[in-house]
């Protein structure tokens, strides 16, 4: 004696994983508060406001405010670019493409003239490199143009050192910009929009994305 499932089952089955499959796609794409949070605090955002998110290399959400301003614009973001350097550098990570505790002097061969070959990516992203230590405030507002990230990396190498790297904390913009020129070398896509350099006393102030 066989057992026969009724007809309605399976399709009562399939309605059930639609339903669910829908309900979750439908939660992972509403970003109506995301909407409702941008727009309240636009004036506080200087109602120039851009958020894109991206999955699995598509375009999922977009949001601009602001009638001169939208995705394409390029704006100096400062200090806010060092997230993107360590995002960069850990991709190419877990890539398998560089290991943090690799030399800079590995990509960035000039520093091994000025005897700084020793400092590795992973002090670069921590503060730890023993350039930044000395100047301060006026070392910084006195910082020089560059026409590309190449050319601030080496003149970075020049610099005098003012502690060995692993010892001291120093805030500032070498190491972080000495990974950046990594990235570039790796990836062998431009970290700077064209042209950055000439219009920022440093590409710290240049708004940070690797070309596509």
């Amino acid at each position: 004696m066989s057992l026969k499932a009724p007809r309605t089952c399976p399709k009562f089955s399939l309605f059930l994983f639609f339903l669910l499959f829908l309900q979750l796609a439908q939660a992972q794409y509403d970003f109506g508060a995301v909407d409702q949070l941008l727009e309240k605090n636009k004036k506080l955002l200087g109602n120039n406001v851009v958020a894109l998110v991206w999955k699995d290399g598509k375009l999922i959400y977009q949001k601009e405010i602001g009638a001169d301003f939208n995705g394409k614009t390029q704006a100096p973001i400062a200090s806010c670019s060092k997230w993107i350097t360590a995002a960069t550098i850990m991709t190419l990570v877990d890539q398998g493409k560089i290991s943090l505790d690799d030399p800079v002097s590995k990509y960035i061969p000039i520093l091994d003239k000025y005897m700084k070959g020793y400092i590795t990516i992973r002090q670069c992203l921590a503060h730890t490199t023993g350039i930044d230590g000395k100047g301060g405030l006026a070392t910084l507002l006195q910082r020089r143009k560059f026409e590309n990230l190449e050319e601030e990396a080496n003149a970075i190498a020049a610099k005098e050192i003012s502690n060995n790297p692993g010892k001291e904390f120093a805030y500032g913009s070498s190491g972080l910009n000495l990974a950046a020129r990594v990235a570039e070398i790796v990836s062998k896509k431009d970290f700077c929009p064209a042209g950055a350099g000439k219009d920022h006393a440093s590409f710290e102030n240049a708004c940070y994305y690797l070309c596509k």
